[in-house]
C-alpha cells in the first residue's frame, strides 16, 4: 500500500479556516439570541396618520437629534411642502368658486406656473406670492374646506413663513421636521439604545397598497403602535376616494388587534392630531360622517365617542390595549410618550 504523506502546514490551516467558521457562527447565533430579547415594536396605521412624526419625535429623544445632512434632506422636503399647498389651495379656491383674480390675478398665476427644480430656496417672487395669497379671505375659507382635497394638514404653518423659510440660508428647526410631510413608500427599521437595551422601531407604509407587506414583520413583535388621525373622520382615502379614512382606520384596527399573530404583543393605541380634531369641530359636524354619533359637536364628548368606537374593535377581553390621545407635532407631550413605551 502507497504510503499517504499528510502536510502539517496544510492541517494547520484547515484547523484555522473551521475555528473561523465556528466562530462566526456562533457569533451569529448569539446575536440571533440577542435579536429575539431585543424589544421589537412595530409602528402601524393608515397613511397620513402621524406614524413617521412620531418616529422623529423618537429620534428627538432617544436618537441625539438630526444631524446637518439630514437637515439638507428636510429642507428639501419642507420647500415641496410649500409649493404642493400653495398651488393645492389655489387650485381650491377655483374648485369652490372663490375669487382670487380680482386684485391677485398676478400672484395666483405666479403661484400655478412655478415648477420648483430641486435647488435649495425658493424663488423671492414665488414666496411673496404666497404670503400675499394667504392673507387673503379666499385661501383662508379655501383653508377651512381644506378636508375636502388633497391639501397636507401643516399647510398652514408652512405657507405663513414661506417668506422666512423659502431662502437659502434658512435651516429647519426641530419643530419644522415635525410638520413636514413625506409619504412612507417602505418598511424602515430604526434602532435606539435605552439604558442599554436596543429598541427596534418598524415603520411602514400605511397605504392599502402597501398592507400586504405587514404580516412578514409581526413575527417576534413585543408591542404594536397603531396611530391614527382624530382629524380624518371627514376625510377621504387618497388612493380610494369613496372610503372614509377614520372608517378605514376603524376596519384596519380592528384586523391588526384581533390577528392571531399579534396574541402576546401588547396594543397600544395613539388617536393623533387632537389639536387639528379640535379645530376642525368648529366647523366639520361628526355626525354628518358618523350617523350614529347623536351628541353635542364638541372635542370631549366627541373624542369619548371616537375612543369607543375604537375600544369596541377589541375583541379578547384580555388583551391589553392602552388607548393614548396625542399630537406628534407636539414635542414636548410626545417626549414623554416615548419615555412611556421604553
Amino acid at each position: 500500500m502507497a504510503a499517504t504523506f499528510v502536510n502539517l502546514e496544510q492541517l494547520r490551516h484547515a484547523k484555522l479556516v473551521s475555528d473561523r467558521i465556528d466562530a462566526e457562527l456562533e457569533l451569529e447565533r448569539q446575536q440571533l439570541i440577542k435579536a429575539r430579547n431585543d424589544p421589537k415594536l412595530l409602528i402601524l396605521g393608515s397613511g397620513d396618520s402621524g406614524k413617521t412624526t412620531f418616529l422623529k419625535n423618537i429620534q428627538l429623544a432617544l436618537g441625539g437629534g438630526f444631524s446637518a445632512p439630514q437637515r439638507e434632506v428636510y429642507r428639501q422636503q419642507m420647500l415641496s411642502n410649500i409649493v404642493e399647498s400653495a398651488k393645492g389651495l389655489v387650485a381650491a379656491c377655483d374648485a369652490l368658486g372663490l375669487d382670487l383674480v380680482s386684485g391677485h390675478a398676478a400672484e395666483r398665476d405666479t403661484v400655478l406656473s412655478y415648477l420648483h427644480d430641486g435647488t435649495s430656496r425658493l424663488p423671492d417672487g414665488f414666496t411673496h406670492a404666497v404670503s400675499v395669497l394667504w392673507a387673503t379671505h379666499a385661501m383662508q375659507a379655501a383653508w377651512c374646506n381644506a378636508h375636502k382635497f388633497k391639501i397636507q394638514d401643516t399647510a398652514d404653518y408652512f405657507l405663513s413663513a414661506a417668506v422666512a423659510m423659502g431662502k437659502e440660508t434658512y435651516t429647519p428647526t426641530d419643530i419644522d421636521i415635525l410638520h413636514i410631510r413625506h409619504a412612507t413608500t417602505a418598511i424602515s427599521e430604526y434602532q435606539f439604545m435605552v439604558e442599554g437595551r436596543r429598541f427596534r422601531f418598524f415603520d411602514v407604509a400605511g397605504q392599502r397598497g402597501f398592507r400586504k407587506q405587514w404580516a412578514s414583520h409581526f413575527d417576534g413583535v413585543h408591542a404594536m403602535l397603531f396611530i391614527t388621525s382624530l382629524a380624518g373622520f371627514d376625510q377621504m382615502l387618497d388612493e380610494n376616494p369613496a372610503v372614509n379614512r377614520m372608517m378605514d382606520a376603524l376596519q384596519l384596527f380592528e384586523e391588526i388587534c384581533n390577528n392571531a399573530l399579534l396574541c402576546k404583543a401588547s396594543m397600544i393605541l395613539f388617536l393623533n392630531k387632537k389639536d387639528l380634531f379640535e379645530r376642525k369641530l368648529k366647523h366639520s359636524n361628526m355626525s354628518d360622517h358618523f350617523p350614529d354619533y347623536q351628541g353635542r359637536n364638541e372635542y370631549t364628548p366627541v373624542l369619548s365617542f371616537v375612543q369607543r368606537k375604537f375600544m369596541g374593535k377589541k375583541l379578547n377581553p384580555e388583551k391589553s390595549l392602552y388607548v393614548h390621545t396625542t399630537c406628534c407635532t407636539n414635542q414636548r407631550s410626545t417626549a414623554f410618550l416615548v419615555a412611556s413605551i421604553t
